[in-house]
């Protein structure tokens, strides 16, 4: 039962990478779907939803290492799933968020 809710994470974590991939799902990006229309003009959105794209294609292939935990009883994958899904995502904003990547240039 627990390994199928991690594979359902997983496949979550790809139909949110293809949207994000297609240009669609700015309302699901935290902070850019409150942001005024003035704020929004900065950025790239053509960027913004490249990396958000790659970012939770990072989180299903980390989050399999989860299902692998409960197909094969090993506790030790599920922490380094975890760790792993931590540090895409901490990495991941880190990276857009320095170097002006998604700003309109």
């Amino acid at each position: 039962m627990p390994a199928a809710i991690f594979a359902f994470f997983t496949v979550l974590f790809v139909i949110l990478g293809v949207v994000f991939r297609t240009g669609k799902g700015g309302f699901l990006i935290a902070g850019y779907n409150t942001a005024p229309l003035y704020r929004k003009k900065q950025y790239d959105e053509k960027k913004l939803f490249k990396y958000m794209s790659i970012i939770m294609f990072l989180c299903a292939a980390c989050s399999l290492f989860a299902v692998a935990a409960f197909l094969f009883h090993k506790m030790m994958l599920l922490w380094l799933s975890v760790g792993l899904i931590v540090l895409v995502c901490v990495g991941g904003v880190i990276f857009m968020n320095t170097g002006g990547r998604v700003k309109k240039r």
